[in-house]
């Protein structure tokens, strides 16, 4: 076997290793991103039931008190409690957003 047969070995070997590292690389690049993405609609979810939680406490007289939920003791049956702008409170979007989410899902179930 000569040295230009040994070379052309070498770099066939050398061409397959960087195509196999290449491909590695390729398909972690393309795990990492479906990762990404269920982590991000995992968030999405989170964030609903949050959003959820809070709309169903502060519905059945609950505030949020230095990151605790209580009850409200001091509720008079005349009175209405509504804190305009606290971003705790979900707005009407937030509840459109809900039902939008929530929905399909409760229906699937049910069938």
């Amino acid at each position: 076997m000569g040295g230009a047969d040994l070379g052309r070995i070498i770099a066939l070997l050398d061409d397959t290793e960087r195509s196999e590292g290449k491909a590695t690389r390729a398909k972690r690049r393309a795990e990492m991103e479906a990762e990404r993405t269920i982590d991000h609609q995992l968030d999405e979810v989170a964030r609903r039931i949050r959003l959820l939680t809070a709309t169903v406490l502060l519905a059945n007289g609950y505030h949020h008190h230095k990151g605790q939920w209580r009850k409200r003791r001091d509720v008079r049956s005349d009175e209405v409690h509504v804190i305009s702008g606290d971003p705790r409170l979900p707005t009407k979007e937030d509840i459109a957003g809900l039902i939008g989410f929530w929905k399909p899902l409760w229906m699937t179930s049910q069938a």
